[in-house]
């Protein structure tokens, strides 16, 4: 299972970048791998709490189902999503305090996306790779700008 990682440093206190981060309506605003969110069964900071999600990844769409499997508020999160024709992906993140008022968001993405119609790994993993990256810059720039509900 090929795995892309990513560390980011935000200039926004943790709480603020882990609530952010831990709220699937706005995913599609900051994560370049989703591009909507439905049915979220509720906090996703609760182990077990699910939504459905379409996803592009190597420009194709795959129908999602996202669990989360571990949850330290303010620290960690992992999400297990299958897609509804194959295919499984592991979420990942954690959160760290920086300095006075700054975060770092460590990224792990695991992935096995299915076959027949991505073809072979290598085509599409150094794209994976720059859209995990790519989306935790989008959600530093969310949350460094001045005016962010969260």
């Amino acid at each position: 299972m090929p795995r892309t990682s990513s560390r980011q440093l935000i200039g926004a206190p943790v709480d603020r970048v882990f609530n952010l981060a831990t709220q699937p309506q706005r995913l599609p605003e900051w994560n370049h791998l989703f591009v909507n969110v439905a049915n979220v069964s509720g906090p996703v900071t609760d182990v077990g709490a699910h939504f459905d999600a379409e996803m592009r990844i190597a420009d194709r769409h795959l129908q999602t189902l996202h669990t989360v499997s571990h949850a330290v508020r303010g620290k960690s999160i992992t999400l297990v999503g299958t897609g509804r024709d194959g295919g499984r992906f592991t979420w990942t993140r954690r959160f760290a305090i920086v300095g006075t008022f700054g975060s770092v968001v460590e990224t792990d993405f695991d992935y096995d996306l299915p076959r027949p119609g991505f073809g072979d790994p290598d085509t599409y993993r150094r794209g994976v790779e720059n859209e995990v990256m790519l989306s935790v810059e989008r959600l530093a720039a969310l949350l460094e700008a001045r005016a962010v509900a969260v």
